[in-house]
Formats: C-alpha cells, structure tokens, sequence
C-alpha cells in the first residue's frame, strides 16, 4: 500500500455538450441530475398505456426542470405555450438521445457471450 489518497477527477468523464435552441432560448441539456433522470425512468415506466395529454405534460415537467438550470424562464407554462406537439416531442427525444444510446451500448456488450 503506498498510502497515499485515491483520486478519481469524475469532471474527467463529463458528457459532451447539448444545447438545444427553442423559440429563441438555448436549452443546455448536457447536464441532467441524477433526480431529473430517475424521474424520466418513472416517467417511461408509468406512460404505458396512458393518454397522450398526460405524457406531454409530463414531458413539459421534466424538460422545465432540466431547462430552468440554463433559464429560469423555461418554465412548463413557457414550454407549453410557446412549443407546439412536434417540437416538444422533438425536444424531449433529443434530451433522452445519450441516455438510450448508453442503455443500447450497454445491452449490446451484455449480449456478447463471454471469452
């Protein structure tokens, strides 16, 4: 043992940049908190089944929370009335990109048999 502290620079491994520019505002989306993101988790595992009303509502939440980080005006009434249905979906997919990308690399390597 050499005793010395273990140092592990998690800044080092930090996403690449997002931004996502709506109704004249830039939405930074590279950064979600751990909290927006298990709400996202429960937010896909609740949708099944339910109204498309409710899922975009829903959606207007969650992408507020991520959005008041960057602009304190981006707020669910904001999104709501200045978005129409595509581009709040459209919104929505572009944030979840880098998590279904990691999720399908990681079920992809669980999928090859061992050596």
């Amino acid at each position: 043992m050499t005793g010395g502290p273990v140092v592990k620079d998690f800044d080092a491994v930090a996403p690449e940049r997002r931004q996502a520019k709506i109704a004249g505002k830039v939405l930074d989306c590279t950064f979600i908190p751990a909290r927006v993101t298990l709400a996202i988790q429960r937010f896909s595992d609740d949708m099944a089944g339910k109204s498309g009303a409710d899922a975009v509502e829903r959606a207007a939440e969650l992408i507020a929370k991520i959005g008041q980080r960057t602009d304190s005006e981006l707020t669910v009434d904001w999104l709501l009335d200045n978005l129409d249905l595509l581009q709040l979906q459209e919104l929505f997919a572009f944030i979840l990109e880098p998590y279904k990308r990691r999720a399908e690399e990681g079920n992809a390597g669980a999928a090859q048999p061992a050596e």
